[in-house]
């Protein structure tokens, strides 16, 4: 046996108890909750066993003069490599719930981590080309010619593009919001916000995919900011029995202002609004914090039942006809 292969194999002896000593390590001790080490692992691995084949090749003359560039390609598919995997684990850590920072948007995570793979993979390509004695300058000219015909060409899809990447940084909405417009007419939960296009979930459960360039030209109300929602009611009471309507429009104010379920620190207002030909109107504004549509249904109702509680209380009767409870 020649020195040559007794070489090769005890650093392939080497390599393999490298590997699995590796693997070991990190499947069951606490390095793999480390993002770092979870990061350059696999990529250690594989440049360990390149290191190998490199060495291997070397021995053999017709290939010994490529082993300088197999190496150069190794050393760069591990940073790169090791690099989009960091990013990866990071940005995972973040969505699980691992990093908690109550600063931290989710939609800022997913869209800093998608700029820094696209930057990562651009740089990779610049590493990769003077390997292969591709001139640098020569494709970045040749880029930014080709760019300008690009750009018309895929204007829509650049627009697209600049809408997602203004979407994430601007952070109109983020994933979960209840979003609507009344430019184009729809309205959903946000369930994905990619570069083309966001996903959202209408009430009816279909999924609808709004281009991102929309979002350029339209106003967006994002519904799961709202601080408190409005209830907002008017009824007819009858003329003939409202000898208390002051007493009744002051105890309905009193017990709405101490209501657990109205937002006292928004408008408590009930007034006689209007003096008709068939019959006085009196108007209801008040706010409540329920944000979900039951709650809220359920917010109405008992405001509604409380009004007719102390109206009748006070013998004041309300107009159950095609002019009673209605809403504005």
């Amino acid at each position: 046996m020649s020195i040559e292969i007794l070489i090769i194999l005890i650093l392939a002896a080497i390599a393999t108890l490298l590997t699995f000593f590796g693997v070991f390590v990190f499947r069951h001790l606490k390095l793999r909750q480390n993002v770092f080490v979870e990061a350059i692992a696999y990529p250690f691995y594989f440049f360990i066993w390149w290191l190998f084949l490199i060495f291997v090749l070397n021995q053999i003359s017709a290939l010994e003069g490529y082993t300088v560039y197999l190496l150069e390609l190794g050393v760069i598919f591990f940073l790169v490599f090791s690099i989009y995997r960091f990013i990866g684990g990071v940005e995972n850590r973040f969505t699980c719930g691992k990093y908690l920072f109550s600063h931290v948007d989710l939609t800022t995570v997913r869209a800093i981590s998608r700029i820094m793979r696209v930057m990562l993979t651009i740089f990779a390509i610049l590493l990769l080309l003077p390997v292969f004695h591709i001139p640098v300058s020569g494709i970045l000219a040749f880029g930014g010619a080709a760019g300008v015909g690009i750009s018309f060409a895929a204007r829509d899809l650049l627009a697209n593009f600049f809408g997602g990447f203004t979407v994430m940084l601007d952070r109109p909405f983020s994933l979960g919001d209840k979003i609507r417009t009344l430019d184009q007419n729809f309205e959903g939960y946000v369930e994905h916000i990619g570069w083309r296009s966001t996903r959202l979930r209408t009430e009816e459960k279909r999924p609808l995919f709004v281009p991102n360039s929309t979002f350029l030209t339209i106003s967006i109300e994002n519904v799961s900011k709202m601080t408190s929602k409005k209830i907002e009611r008017t009824f007819f009471v009858d003329p003939k029995k409202m000898k208390n309507i002051r007493l009744a429009i002051e105890n309905l104010l009193s017990e709405l202002k101490t209501h657990p379920s109205i937002d006292q620190k928004e408008l408590v207002s009930v007034h006689l609004n209007t003096l008709t030909q068939l019959a006085p109107q009196i108007q209801l504004i008040c706010f409540t914090k329920k944000m979900d549509q039951s709650d809220y249904q359920e917010v109405i109702q008992e405001v509604l039942l409380l009004t007719m509680e102390v109206f009748e209380k006070n013998q004041v009767g309300i107009l159950f006809s095609s002019l009673g409870l209605t809403t504005p």
